[in-house]
């Protein structure tokens, strides 16, 4: 790239906008531009409010043939860069449709403040229609980078740049889409995010100063690093808003402000104003610094509350790197000198309407919400350690390569906008944070990885779909209506509120008004002049009182995808409740529903989450507090508007929302916790728990909601832990009641009530209004974790996960089953009657053995309404394991569940794609719950009436032969032969084996390879086989006995053969069939990529976990080989990663196969013959089994379309 070249990339971003600049970088990005003149128009009375005017600077067509449009769009005031989007968005989409172009690239700026602007890409996206709707409504995706002065702008160079800088590629839509990808950022960031986290906690935990503190106070590295990253990470958020380091004591004054400071009560006015503040030679009246230094700090605290400091959002947008650059000029440490007392003084302490903080002589907002506050028990005041300047910044040392936490942060853009479906921002949003909190969970050291986090777009139609199912429970509103409204409802609004029509005064248009007798595009059901019908209100009334819990909640992002969708849903209808009124109706109506009043309310009233990490806890709250941050809009006092503040809101205290503990826990040391009260209106009609029936408990119920309620807006500290202690003492006497009795329960409570994590959670004890007045949760949501139950815990003791829940009544427990099956259960136990659970997890229960359970449990206790199944799709990019997403009510099984198998890629528009591809299901009980097609339908129903399960023929299936020890029992057949010669008796005990490796598709290949079949059903006396015994004891007796026992040998632990009741010489499963080895059979080891049956002749032995069927029938061997049988098979079990599957007995024994006489097999047995003989020769077999699937095509008779689908998979 040439000099100037670079030169034009490098300014167009990082200057103020330019109408020249832009138009020569658009025409250096692409190439063949058509340009236009430069004509500015204006917009549509519609979009009037939010858009000053706008340039179609030209078009362009990319090597995909796509006509893309470039646009410049001035914004009327300087808030609408950031806010507003929808309205921008909409109004490109109107350009698009006017223009005939699939997208765009647009320059929003304003003329206040050009400084900063916004480069976007906007393409449209997919379109669905309606019959009952006039206009195709297509949505318009926005992709955008902020740039401009002082803007970070290290991402949109790093991506853009290759595009500008090779001139021989026409980019096409795809291209430019790529190249404002928000996951490349993510990664990015996560991947330096991490690398600062583990840098901290590493110096920490060599550092003996905080060691000594974190151990005598009862905290770690880790919660102290991810605190810190927390804190650090919010604190550049906030400086976005202009809210930290406000100026506290104005540079001039005007002569009104001067005397209005002066005459105030008081003497201290009249002395420090005349000191501080003087008329120079033009008259002006200006401060004096030296005089401002001068002053002691109370006079200067004083001045904070005479004068009227700078407005809330003016502090400056690079404060922390001004914070840092004072600290290096003063000598002092960062951490100590100015985080600590900005964060816990600072920001955690209310010191009034100025804010004023004297440490930094500037105004710091008070936030509340306990983000500031120290972990329990720090001290920071009077403390030994400190953390080196050079882990924040080292940048003088290092310059453009400076690797500290405040050189990292200070290279990326980071947005108070949280990303939607239809908007992204490509910076560190506080969405984007959430997929770095929830990666970094699992990072314990530089060996982890970290487990990624839920997609946005499937947290997004997961709340939809919930939120959809509630109110149409609830309304009796129709399924589709309502999914209308939650889905496109922005849309429809746009639409709707340009339907109006024009008022005549004097015989000139005098105003419009909305039009009533057009047709609306929200559905009638919800809204109709035409029809009569108004639910809006009964609407919002649900949406505000709706009740959601996530009790695996992580990093927050489904409680955060809730509040999202429950706001919007409100905001839209807020916009219909104001359609017909004027303009000062409508400005009280919007005032008293501000999206920050919305969001507040709904934290409050319906987002509830609990968590076994204390930091998913932590990052959850960050994430709603962030959230509210976003729309918390604030104005000058001489330029107030009504109902908006002057200054920052405080944070409400999330303690009593976001809970920590064990969420399937109801019990401790074994004793159950019961929390059943009249005021809750859960009394079961057994009479346990007689004391939490009394008057005394209805009252202390009564008095812990209040508690509840104060604690969520409280914002005085002493207050705060008053309430908290409170409420505190409330659950220790409930749940002490419980442990009357048992001393020893009651010692181990005392021990751990007041650690942050409890071994329990008491639902309708910590949640009693959710109990009281909804009977439960409304939806529960989430991503609970994937573990098996059998994975181990303590390695001393062997204490496996699923002991802890065994004796806890789960109805869905399985030995070896995964925790997320707990978790429905758990889940269903806490909606209310008719909620709704959406779950995304393993989708393994859908036909694994452990699931039985589970599939029982949901036909019978549940209605499953959607089933989706991602089948191999990757939906976690660092996680292997095939998921779905189950959503059922509390309510009778319909038998008409939705299900789709979603087969491609397509997340952005998962929605429009199930809708399109779903079919109507029926699962009733234990067996495989497999999503099929009709015609898959068809095909199995003909399978199962044409055949019987080979379950009731007279046959045995069975699985091979396990050791316990194979490196001891299976030898070669130079170790056979020398164990014969040793002793010729030894030739009785060992036999030919086949191992799964050697099975091949109708016959085998023999590796050579021996069994010492010692088994325990045949009794041998191992002293009458002494060249065998001889050969055991060289492995030693430890190794080989049956116990389980782990023994130290030479300091080296040896592990036993697990504990049976067999003898150390023997095998380790009795094997009590080992007769059925001697005959013809059919056999097949566990893995394969499809049908791998073959014959065995009589004398060969298999190796667990290979199996077999005998007696061996090869009209049988060509059906199981048969591509029909392969895929009935492998609809019953779960197909592993690689396509793998595991054909186990359990899934053979059901395959239905006609039952023919000898005569009419014999095609099948001849050309099992001539293809086992063709294999031996090496010779193609293709034809020969083409026709054993045509002949079984028949047997099952199938249709010409059912055959070509079966070979299609």
């Amino acid at each position: 790239m040439s000099d100037k070249k670079r030169t034009i990339f490098e300014e167009t971003l990082t200057q103020a906008y330019s109408y020249e600049s832009y138009r020569r970088f658009l025409g250096e990005l692409l190439n063949h531009v058509q340009f236009k003149p430069q004509i500015a128009e204006e917009p549509y009375s519609t979009f009037s409010v939010a858009i000053k005017n706008y340039v179609h600077i030209g078009d362009y067509e990319g090597g995909d043939h796509q006509k893309i449009a470039l646009f410049s769009v001035c914004l009327k005031n300087d808030k609408s860069i950031e806010n507003a989007r929808s309205m921008q968005r909409a109004f490109v989409k109107s350009l698009l449709e006017a223009s005939n172009s699939a997208g765009a690239l647009v320059a929003f700026y304003t003329d206040a403040d050009p400084g900063r602007w916004r480069l976007s890409m906007v393409r449209m996206d997919y379109g669905f229609t309606d019959g009952k709707i006039s206009v195709e409504l297509t949505p318009a995706r926005r992709y955008s980078y902020l740039v401009g002065e002082g803007e970070p702008c290290h991402t949109a160079k790093e991506r853009l740049y290759p595009i500008f800088a090779e001139d021989d590629i026409d980019p096409g839509l795809d291209d430019l889409e790529e190249a404002f990808s928000v996951e490349a950022v993510t990664k990015e960031f996560f991947a330096q995010y991490r690398e600062k986290y583990l840098s901290v906690k590493e110096f920490l935990e060599h550092n003996t100063d905080f060691v000594r503190e974190a151990g005598s106070r009862g905290f770690n590295s880790e919660q102290f690093a991810k605190k810190l990253m927390g804190q650090l990470v919010f604190l550049y958020f906030i400086q976005k808003k202009g809210w930290l380091g406000v100026n506290a004591f104005p540079k001039t004054l005007s002569e009104r402000a001067y005397k209005d400071a002066f005459y105030q009560p008081g003497q201290k006015p009249k002395e420090l104003m005349p000191h501080v503040y003087r008329r120079n030679e033009a008259g002006e009246i200006r401060l004096d610094a030296s005089a401002l230094r001068a002053l002691s700090d109370d006079d200067e605290i004083a001045l904070s509350k005479i004068v009227q400091g700078g407005a809330w959002g003016d502090g400056p947008k690079d404060f922390m790197r001004q914070l840092f650059n004072d600290c290096r000029k003063r000598g002092k440490n960062f951490f100590d000198d100015y985080l600590e007392p900005l964060f816990y003084e600072g920001l955690n302490q209310n010191r009034g309407d100025q804010a004023f903080f004297l440490p930094l002589h500037s105004r710091i907002p008070f936030l509340n919400g306990g983000l500031f506050e120290e972990l329990e028990g720090y001290d920071w005041k009077n403390n030994d350690f400190c953390i080196p300047d050079e882990l924040f910044s080292n940048a003088d040392e290092n310059g453009r390569d400076a690797d500290g936490i405040l050189d990292v942060f200070d290279r990326y853009n980071f947005t108070m906008v949280e990303d939607e479906p239809m908007e992204r921002e490509v910076a560190v949003d506080p969405e984007m944070l959430g997929k770095v909190f929830e990666n970094l969970l699992d990072v314990k050291d530089r060996k982890s990885k970290g487990a990624f986090y839920t997609p946005r777009e499937i947290v997004h139609y997961m709340c939809q779909e919930s939120l959809i199912c509630y109110l149409s429970h609830k309304t009796g509103i129709a399924d589709g209506d309502i999914r209308k409204f939650i889905l496109y409802g922005e849309y429809f609004r746009e639409e709707d509120i340009k339907k109006t029509k024009p008022v005549y005064k004097d015989g000139k248009k005098h105003h419009m008004v909305f039009d009533k007798d057009k047709v609306l595009e929200i559905p009638e059901t919800i809204f109709s002049y035409r029809k009569d019908v108004n639910r809006l209100q009964e609407m919002d009334n649900l949406l505000a009182n709706v009740r959601v819990l996530d009790p695996a909640v992580g990093s927050g992002a489904f409680p955060l995808g809730m509040l999202t969708e429950i706001v919007k849903a409100r905001e839209t209808l807020t916009a219909y409740m104001g359609i017909e009124l004027n303009k000062f109706q409508r400005y009280a109506l919007y005032s008293d529903r501000r999206t920050y009043r919305l969001k507040r309310e709904t934290i409050k009233n319906s987002i509830f989450a609990c968590d076994l990490e204390a930091s998913a806890a932590d990052i959850t709250k960050l994430r709603l507090w962030l959230s509210l941050v976003i729309d918390d809009q604030i104005r000058a006092k001489e330029n107030e508007e009504f109902g908006e503040m002057t200054k920052p809101r405080e944070l409400p205290n999330l303690d009593c929302n976001i809970i920590c503990g064990n969420s399937l826990v109801d019990a401790f040391h074994g004793i159950k916790l019961i929390t059943e009260n009249s005021a809750l209106g859960n009394l079961s009609a057994i009479g346990q728990g007689a004391l939490l029936y009394d008057e005394h408990f209805t009252t202390q119920i009564h008095r812990l909601m209040s508690m509840q309620d104060r604690l969520y807006d409280e914002k005085t500290r002493v207050e705060k832990e008053r309430i908290k202690k409170e409420i505190q003492e409330i659950y220790d006497e409930t749940i002490l009641t419980n442990l009357n009795g048992s001393q020893q329960a009651m010692n181990a409570y005392y021990e751990c009530k007041n650690d942050v994590t409890k071994p329990f959670i008491l639902w309708q004890l910590m949640f009693p209004k959710v109990f009281r007045d909804n009977g439960g949760f409304d939806i529960v949501i989430g991503n609970p974790p994937y573990i098996q139950l059998q994975t181990k815990i303590d390695e001393n003791t062997g204490e496996k996960l699923g002991d802890q829940f065994a004796e806890l009544g789960f109805q869905t427990f399985a030995k070896t089953g995964d925790i997320y099956c707990l978790f429905y259960e758990k889940g269903y136990q806490l909606l209310s009657l008719g909620g709704v659970l959406t779950y995304i997890t393993s989708n393994k229960w859908m036909r694994a053995g452990y699931g039985e359970k589970l599939r029982s449990f949901f036909a019978e206790k549940t209605n499953p309404l959607r089933l989706i199944d991602f089948g191999k799709q990757k939906i976690f990019a660092s996680a292997t394991v095939d998921v779905n997403i189950l959503m059922f009510t509390k309510s009778e099984n319909e038998e008409r569940t939705l299900a789709c198998t979603v087969g491609e890629s397509c997340s952005s528009n998962l929605s429009v794609y199930i809708e399109q591809n779903n079919l109507i299901s029926s699962f009733t009980g234990k067996d495989s719950w497999t999503i099929m097609s009709p015609m898959e339908q068809n095909i199995r129903k003909k399978i199962q009436s044409c055949g019987v399960a080979l379950s009731d023929w007279n046959l045995a299936i069975n699985y091979g032969i396990k050791t316990g020890c194979n490196d001891a029992f299976i030898i070669s057949s130079e170790k056979k032969d020398e164990l014969i010669a040793a002793d010729p008796k030894s030739a009785e005990l060992i036999r030919p084996i086949l191992r799964g490796r050697d099975v091949k598709r109708y016959g085998f290949s023999f590796a050579d390879q021996w069994i010492i079949a010692t088994f325990p059903s045949c009794k041998y006396d191992i002293d009458q086989y002494p060249a065998i015994k001889q050969y055991f004891l060289s492995f030693g007796i430890e190794r080989l006995e049956q116990t389980g026992a782990t023994h130290i040998i030479d300091g080296v632990p040896i592990k036993s053969r697990k504990k049976t009741n067999n003898k150390w010489f023997e095998t380790q499963d009795s094997i009590s069939y080992w007769n059925e080895f001697f005959k013809q059979k059919i056999i097949w080891g566990n893995l394969a990529l499809s049908a791998q049956f073959a014959w065995a002749e009589e004398g060969y032995f298999i190796n667990a976990p290979s199996s077999m069927i005998v007696p061996g029938n090869k009209y049988l061997l060509a059906v199981l080989n048969s591509k029909l049988a392969d895929w009935y098979i492998r609809q019953l079990g779960v197909t592993r990663n690689g396509g793998y599957f595991e054909y186990k007995p359990m899934f053979i024994e059901q395959l239905p196969v006609p039952v023919l006489d000898e005569e009419v097999q014999i095609p099948y047995i001849r050309l099992v013959d001539k293809i086992i003989e063709e294999k031996r020769a090496l010779n193609d077999t293709q034809h020969l089994e083409s026709e054993i699937n045509q002949r079984v095509y028949a047997l099952y008779h199938l249709r010409e379309e059912e055959i070509l689908y079966i070979e299609s998979q």
